[in-house]
């Protein structure tokens, strides 16, 4: 259905009026609110899912930073004396460091697991729901004239979607937000981690001469 083609003046210049006016206009249009809810919804549900994919792959970053630290564990691991445990403070404070490292390391996967556990799939309805629903408005309807007919279809077809679009989106939403946040602490612990590595392994000299 168009929309009415009464003639309209000119949109303000500043953009936020500008956006203003056109939500204006498009409420004094026959269908101009549920056009707007549609529009609104549907925008906002395709940028969440956007934002969904961007979450998703940002968790490779941690993934980076875990196989760089899991090299470096390795390595240090392979060349610690584990007989001066018993009383070489050096030695204690860089088994310290390489433990508290492994721990943050650790949790850093299980809060990247939670990230990706917490993903949400939510699509609109398929063709069988409109065709449904095309069907119910027309058993329904009681009028003579085939353009409402169309009119009502167009109607109910467009609400449909817009209840879609907003379920869908407060998911999204909701999960995209758990999901960053796990996001954010697998990165932090990450980084937590390797900077004990660091400190680790900048005690191994220390360690090695110990040793002999």
């Amino acid at each position: 259905m168009t929309l009415s083609s009464e003639k309209q003046s000119p949109p303000p210049a500043d953009a936020e009026a500008c956006c203003s006016w056109d939500a204006t206009r498009a409420l004094q249009t026959p269908d101009g609110a549920r056009r707007l809810r549609y529009e609104t919804f549907r925008d906002l549900y395709f940028a969440e899912r956007s934002r969904r994919e961007s979450i998703r792959s940002s968790i490779g970053i941690p993934a980076a930073g875990l196989s760089f630290a899991l090299y470096a564990f390795i390595a240090l691991s392979s060349r610690f004396d584990i007989s001066l445990l018993t009383g070489h403070p050096v030695t204690i404070a860089m088994a310290g460091f390489a433990v508290a490292a492994g721990v943050a390391l650790f949790a850093s996967v299980w809060h990247a697991f939670r990230a990706e556990r917490n993903f949400v799939y939510s699509e609109p309805p398929d063709l069988e729901e409109f065709l449904r629903l095309e069907r119910e408005v027309h058993r329904r309807w009681d009028g003579n004239d085939p353009a409402d007919l169309r009119d009502e279809v167009e109607f109910q077809t467009r609400d449909l979607l817009t209840s879609a679009y907003y379920i869908a989106y407060l998911r999204y939403v909701a999960g995209n937000t758990h999901s960053a946040r796990q996001r954010a602490r697998s990165l932090r612990l990450v980084f937590l981690g390797v900077l004990l590595l660091f400190l680790s392994a900048g005690l191994l000299p220390f360690h090695l001469a110990a040793a002999g």
